[in-house]
């Protein structure tokens, strides 16, 4: 589960943003620790495009957080 701070934030009702949950399948687990630190890189921005449309319409503000899960792998 991923979060972060919005306490510098006026806009901000509350001190955390809603918070995300990211899934990662035992395969890529596996990949990346097999991998060198260059496949590895490699291997991240392949998921790149699954992570950002999981955070399509995401709204760190809301006050009833809807599940957020994202599914990489």
């Amino acid at each position: 589960m991923i979060s972060w701070e919005l306490q510098r934030d006026p806009h901000a009702r509350f001190i955390h943003a809603t918070p995300i949950s990211i899934r990662f399948e035992d395969e890529l687990i596996q990949a990346m620790r097999a991998a060198d630190a260059e496949l590895r890189v490699s291997i991240a921005k392949q998921h790149e495009g699954v992570v950002k449309a999981g955070m399509v319409g995401y709204d760190p503000y809301t006050t009833v957080p809807k599940a957020r899960v994202i599914v990489l792998g």
